[in-house]
């Protein structure tokens, strides 16, 4: 097995800082992992996240937009953050 990572997915992404911050936690605690970034355009969401559903390294990630709302539609449980008449 290699090495656990999760990720921020988004188009445009590459302006998140989230790898340089999750990084910097994941060595100061001496944890095994990876965070990375990763360009999704919206087309290929679904299709994205099923692959990465069968990745075991894969512990999930977070979500930019445009894609929050969509990715609603393809998580099992989104919770009460789905429920939007709880707004």
């Amino acid at each position: 097995m290699s090495t656990p990572y999760a990720e921020v997915i988004g188009d445009p992404i590459a302006q998140s800082k989230s790898p340089l911050i999750h990084g910097f936690w994941l060595e100061a605690l001496g944890l095994a992992g990876d965070y990375r970034r990763a360009h999704v355009k919206s087309d290929d969401l679904a299709s994205y996240i099923e692959e990465r559903r069968t990745d075991p390294d894969w512990r999930g990630c977070n979500v930019t937009m445009p894609h929050k709302g969509a990715v609603m539609d393809l998580v099992g449980d989104p919770g009460a953050s789905a429920d939007r008449s709880a707004r």
